[in-house]
């Protein structure tokens, strides 16, 4: 496979060797209703990437156990800042996501 952007290749493997590139196998996505400050998403365990926009409030959280981000979140009662929380596998347009910064409709 091999992943390109705007005529020029990013990146070139299988999709297993692509999605190497993650630092997580599965996604935490949520929003948030008061201030989240990094630190305190650093003491969530298991968690190998965070991404915050403070714009739009959302949070993204790479993790290769969303089960135990979600226990985490309800023993520290947290989970009632969230908003908005879904969790998904990575996929082959994450890793282009990664390496491009862009999504596919972005200019």
């Amino acid at each position: 496979v091999l992943l390109l952007n705007n005529g020029k290749i990013l990146s070139d493997g299988t999709i297993p060797e692509l999605m190497t590139r993650l630092p997580g196998t599965e996604c935490v996505r949520f929003s948030y209703s008061s201030s989240m400050e990094r630190r305190l998403l650093e003491q969530v365990p298991g968690v190998k990437g965070i991404e915050i926009n403070h714009d739009s409030n959302l949070v993204t959280l790479d993790v290769d156990d969303a089960k135990k981000v979600v226990s985490y979140f309800i023993n520290e009662d947290l989970f009632y800042h969230l908003k908005d929380f879904s969790i998904a596998k990575r996929t082959i347009y994450d890793v282009f996501l990664r390496l491009t910064g862009t999504s596919l409709n972005d200019g």
